[in-house]
């Protein structure tokens, strides 16, 4: 996929160019251009298989209370092959399980690291206030 990615970079260098030259005193109108050109000729990303290495390389790394996951379906450009929207979800699930996460450490994933942090977050916030 990288190198992919890197032919697609090499390929539309010379476009994006002439589209900042054209574009020179506009730079949303630039930007909105140069977005449209890449969405039009980057390689699809990797299936959900890639993001479940990505979990697994960060869990080795830091322990599974201290991952997450996140969505942005409101200004990515594109996502993961069977993750394009929320009805995706279940996928993540699916190679978790397969992978061989049990049902603790996938809640902890998809949702409870996120609200204990943010939990904690809260109480700190209320706590400074107090303070103030």
């Amino acid at each position: 996929f990288a190198a992919r990615l890197g032919a697609v970079h090499k390929r539309l260098g010379p476009k994006i160019a002439a589209l900042r030259k054209q574009y020179a005193d506009n730079d949303n109108a630039f930007w909105s251009a140069a977005f449209d050109l890449w969405r039009e000729n980057a390689p699809r990303p990797p299936a959900i298989d890639i993001l479940v290495d990505h979990i697994d390389h960060v869990v080795k790394l830091v322990g599974i209370e201290h991952v997450g996951l996140g969505s942005d379906f409101d200004g990515a450009g594109s996502f993961p092959v069977g993750l394009e929207d929320v009805s995706g979800f279940p996928r993540i699930t699916m190679a978790l399980l397969k992978r061989g996460y049990n049902e603790r450490e996938i809640r902890l994933i998809l949702g409870e690291n996120f609200m204990r942090v943010f939990a904690q977050v809260e109480e700190t916030s209320a706590r400074l206030k107090k303070k103030s």
